[in-house]
């Protein structure tokens, strides 16, 4: 497999982001969470390339702001392709063990075979005393190319894929970054249902797989959403394709069965299985990206290569570039 590879630990950290701490910062010994900047590669870029063609050119991120958490904030990446620059964009949120913590581009690798980009994000904090709570990172980077560039780009933090963006020839729209899938038009949101198949006594687990089915211009999710007695199953909450992201959002949430009140449910916690379709016209989105009670915690590119990992106690991400892609997560709470 022919790949041009490019590392860097890169990061802008302006004074106003992070209130109480020092710029210079340093890897925290014993963080799971945290990169050891011996792992990462050369400090500055270090560029290979095996023959002519898209090579990454440079690659940079920036810290733009840094806040303790009020809530269930979770890592997010908006990743697009700006044909003007020759470059990639991405921006977003990640969350750290404290405010005081820096955002860096691990890695950033172009797979020429797949005509792909890969960012791996990483946070680095100081030494220096903080604010006891967990931190929320907000973060802009560009990726420029050489040459063009590349279908797709995926941008991934602890190893779970946060967003990602593929084209059919490489070229993008100037608006929202990144051409439709499928093609010139415009995909087209028809319907949409839910099947509940079954609810039974488990766990606090939440897992959901995203389906890319291209045969029959559909997205499909099948997941487990947990409740909190067996009177409950699993509705839509909503469905919505933004067209100019090219995006496709779906949130599952748990709702009284239609026979709730007829029947005598005691306290626990259950686990309900159910499968998601949207139907379109006109090809497929981009991306989707699923929800459980209004909390995001899984997304898929149509047509991404491959992505696979492991965090919190359980939680994977995975995805196919065959007739079908897609991804998975699950996270125990």
């Amino acid at each position: 497999m022919k790949r041009r590879t490019i590392l860097r630990r890169s990061s802008a950290l302006g004074a106003a982001a992070l209130a109480g701490c020092l710029s210079d910062a340093t890897t925290e010994p014993g963080d799971p969470n945290e990169s050891d900047p011996g792992d990462a590669g050369p400090d500055e870029d270090a560029e290979t390339e095996d023959s002519d063609g898209v090579s990454v050119a440079s690659v940079g991120v920036e810290t733009v702001a840094s806040d303790c958490a009020s809530g269930d904030e979770d890592p997010t990446a908006d990743v697009r392709l700006v044909e003007s620059e020759t470059a990639v964009r991405f921006s977003g949120l990640l969350t750290a063990g404290t405010p005081c913590h820096e955002v860096l581009v691990e890695s950033a690798e172009y797979d020429e075979s797949e005509d792909a980009l890969a960012i791996v994000l990483a946070t680095e904090r100081s030494d220096e005393p903080c604010q006891d709570c967990v931190g929320t990172l907000e973060y802009e980077g560009t990726v420029a190319f050489d040459g063009g560039l590349p279908d797709e780009a995926a941008v991934s933090y602890q190893d779970v894929v946060l967003g990602s963006t593929a084209t059919d020839n490489g070229s993008s729209d100037e608006e929202s970054g990144s051409e439709k899938s499928d093609g010139g038009e415009t995909p087209k949101l028809t319907d949409s249902a839910i099947d509940v198949s079954e609810v039974s006594p488990g766990e606090q687990v939440d897992e959901a797989d995203i389906e890319f089915d291209r045969d029959a211009n559909a997205v499909v999710v099948e997941g487990t959403i947990h409740g909190h007695d067996a009177c409950q199953t699993a509705k839509l909450g909503s469905v919505d394709y933004d067209a100019e992201d090219d995006e496709l959002s779906v949130d599952v949430v748990t709702a009284a069965a239609d026979d709730a009140d007829d029947r005598l449910c005691a306290e626990s916690i259950v686990e309900i299985d159910y499968a998601v379709r949207v139907q379109f016209e006109n090809g497929l989105p981009g991306s989707a990206t699923v929800s459980h009670d209004g909390r995001a915690f899984v997304s898929a590119g149509h047509g991404s290569s491959a992505a696979s990992g492991s965090a919190s106690s359980s939680r994977s991400t995975s995805a196919s570039g065959s007739g079908s892609s897609s991804a998975s997560t699950s996270t125990d709470r």
